[in-house]
Parts: structure tokens; sequence; C-alpha cells
């Protein structure tokens, strides 16, 4: 079981406060399409929690 499936550990980090990820993805994300574009695509939809800056 993943640790963050455990309630008592995810109740932990529900108060945290929203944290800001800078991403410099030169030649690839928002610019090109597949490859890397699409795993940080991937990844900034779906830590809505946070917010990024690219």
């Amino acid at each position: 079981m993943p640790l963050f499936a455990l309630p008592e550990v995810r109740q932990m980090f529900t108060h945290m406060p929203t944290q800001t990820i800078a991403l410099y993805t030169e030649g690839t994300y928002p610019q090109a399409h597949g490859g890397v574009s699409v795993w940080v695509d991937q990844l900034v939809r779906g830590l809505d929690d946070h917010r990024f800056v690219v």
C-alpha cells in the first residue's frame, strides 16, 4: 500500500501551504508535443495542489 494511501499520513500533508515549483523546459513544453512535453503536461495537470511556473 502506498504511504499516501494511509489516512493519517495524508492528513499530515493536507495543511501544508501550496508550493510554487519552477520548471525550466527549454525547447520542450509547451512549444513541442510528445516526449518530455507529455510528461511535463501530466505533471503540471496532475498536481493540482502545487503552483507551477514554466
